[in-house]
């Protein structure tokens, strides 16, 4: 096993305590059907017979929840290939999970690439590239605060870097046997699908499949590292770094493969021509309208970097430089020559690359669950998924800004307001399609709190969720909030009775899911939101949700806010870093950048 990148142990942010692990992100109201017994009848069973049930499924494994309509069969198989790769990601950076780990990744499979461009989703809270365009960008990451959730189709996609001449097959003509509609076309993964058109052949074509486990497995490696390492990269890195792990895939005798270059690698990188590596190091590349650069760029650059113990020193020094706010051409000159960089990637390209092949003992792995769910949890999957993407809205421009950017602010802002009151029907009617339901009653009233907590909207929808299950600690968290929402808006001489009402709520939904995040956050909303400074018990709650959900950049600058307010600068610049100078642009990274600006340290010119 390679030590290369083992120090990077060192470059983790704040150590502060962990907690004891439940699947708390992924709802609890989606149980295994064998968990629930009504009167001596198995779940299963009682279940079938009384509730219409939908063509959606998921898979369940200890760091993983899969959603997809795909058959169970390959649910589990990714499910627990998945499950794979974070073994071998824990055991490449010497980082193996004990009681206190953070909530599994929510993970989302739907449709093909025109049927996931239609759900319109848009990621606040993370970028790719940006890439050349023939790369297909059906691909969503939300860190949210109550868990990460990632989408992407359940079709493979082609990467087009040259369209070739379609030659129809006829006669025996590159003749082959037409595949029926809906047939599965075995192409060395389990998620292909092949319509009916006559066979074609292509000349002159250069382009690339794009697995759905591809992307998946490459998206999860990012994950990783922004859950167990949760510092400042560089997305060039983040982004190659994922695409080492793309290529993973179990051998015939069992070992654990990755590494090995993408498929068809130097006909793409040939076709797309160079990329001046200068740009992606000193950042400019970021807003590159006509790029050339491609994810086969950016591995090629982290393999070599990854691989090479030539490089292992001034890598670490380069990530070092990055996550203390360095800007990205002065942390570059860590790597030391640039044009002796160059000239090494330049050999590495064409020569053979290294990479790993891990065994791993018989009887490691533990097999996934999946299921199918019930229509009324059916219809939650995408008002869920899209929930992050459409009650968002962009800020209003500041006072003084110049006519036209204002006038294109205040565009931008309608758009999402438009998105926000479509999802907000969606999920209304929802819940009134399934009044009983508790999983449709829970999502209205999460969506409306986010929303606007201190709106009737919030209440009732709280209350129904209440009325069917009234120890539910995701329903006793959204009436806290609802409560909290009250006594903000409320006068000053009935205030803090809604809040000690709001607090009691709060408490009771904390100790019916301890290791939710909601009431965590919840309780300490409860002081900030009404200008009161909130207790110690308050903050530990804070980092206890940080410890769940390290990736979400939500809960990083409350909490970097929170100890920057008690007069702990270095633990809270620590806490902002990854906000402030991290990979992707969020609506979090000014007030992070802003605030260890008045702390007094490095935010970096990026």
């Amino acid at each position: 096993m390679r030590l290369s990148l083992r120090l990077l142990l060192g470059l983790s942010a704040l150590a502060l305590p962990s907690v004891a692990y439940a699947q708390a992100g992924i709802p609890d109201t989606v149980p295994h059907p064998d968990d629930i017994v009504v009167e001596g009848v198995s779940g299963q069973a009682k279940r079938r017979a009384e509730v219409q049930m939908s063509d959606w499924r998921v898979a369940r494994s200890r760091h993983f929840a899969i959603f997809s309509r795909v058959e169970e069969a390959k649910l589990k198989g990714l499910a627990e290939n998945l499950e794979r790769l974070h073994f071998l990601l824990s055991l490449t950076f010497n980082r193996f999970d004990t009681d206190q780990e953070p909530v599994p990744l929510a993970i989302t499979l739907y449709g093909d690439e025109a049927d996931f461009k239609n759900l319109d989703l848009v990621s606040h809270r993370w970028q790719q590239g940006p890439y050349a365009r023939a790369f297909p960008s059906a691909l969503y990451y939300d860190p949210r605060d109550d868990g990460a959730v990632l989408a992407t189709t359940g079709a493979n996609q082609v990467v087009m870097v040259r369209p070739g001449v379609q030659l129809q097959s006829l006669g025996g003509l590159a003749a082959s046997e037409p595949t029926a509609p809906g047939q599965q076309a075995q192409v060395g993964n389990r998620f292909a699908d092949q319509g009916g058109a006559a066979t074609q052949t292509s000349v002159g074509e250069v382009s690339s499949a794009m697995t759905v486990e591809g992307r998946v497995y490459a998206a999860y490696a990012r994950h990783f590292l922004m859950t167990y390492f949760p510092v400042a990269y560089p997305r060039w890195y983040l982004d190659g770094f994922g695409e080492i792990f793309a290529d993973f895939h179990v051998a015939a005798d069992g070992a654990l493969v990755y590494g090995q270059r993408p498929p068809n690698y130097r006909e793409v990188i040939e076709e797309l021509g160079p990329y001046p590596l200068g740009k992606v190091l000193d950042g400019s590349y970021l807003t590159d309208r006509k790029t050339r650069w491609s994810p086969y760029r950016a591995w090629a650059l982290s393999h070599m970097l990854f691989f090479n113990e030539q490089w292992k020193a001034p890598l670490l020094n380069y990530l070092a430089a990055y996550q203390r706010g360095q800007d990205h051409a002065e942390a570059a000159r860590a790597l030391g020559d640039e044009d002796a960089l160059r000239k090494a990637l330049a050999e590495y390209r064409g020569s053979k690359v290294p990479y790993e092949k891990v065994s791993v003992p018989a009887g490691q792995f533990q097999p996934a669950k999946a299921w199918r769910l019930t229509q009324d949890e059916a219809a939650s999957i995408l008002g869920r998924l899209k929930m992050g993407a459409d009650i968002t809205l962009p800020p209003p421009p500041a006072p003084g800004l110049d006519p036209e950017t204002a006038a294109d602010m205040n565009r931008a802002r309608e758009k999402a307001m438009a998105r926000r009151n479509a999802w907000l029907k969606d999920a209304r009617a929802t819940a009134e399609r399934y009044p009983k339901q508790l999983v449709a009653q829970l999502l209205l009233a999460e969506g409306e709190c986010r929303i606007d907590a201190s709106a009737p909207g919030c209440t009732a929808a709280a209350d129904r969720a209440l009325a069917i299950a009234p120890n539910n600690a995701h329903a006793l968290g959204w009436k806290g909030m609802a409560l909290n929402g009250q006594a903000s808006i409320a006068p000053a001489e009935q205030r803090e009775q809604l809040a000690e009402e709001a607090r009691r709520t709060i408490v009771r939904a904390n100790k019916a899911s301890t290791e939710d995040t909601l009431p965590l956050l919840g309780y300490y909303r409860s002081y900030a939101e009404l200008g009161v400074e909130a207790p110690e018990i308050a903050l530990l709650g804070l980092v206890k949700a940080n410890s769940r959900v390290p990736q979400s950049p939500e809960i990083k600058l409350m909490l970097g806010e929170a100890l920057a307010n008690r007069g702990q600068g270095d633990a809270a610049r620590l806490m902002l870093q990854p906000v402030a100078n991290g990979a992707y642009v969020t609506p979090e990274q000014p007030k992070a950048k802003a605030l260890i600006d008045r702390i007094g340290g490095t935010t970096g010119a990026r």
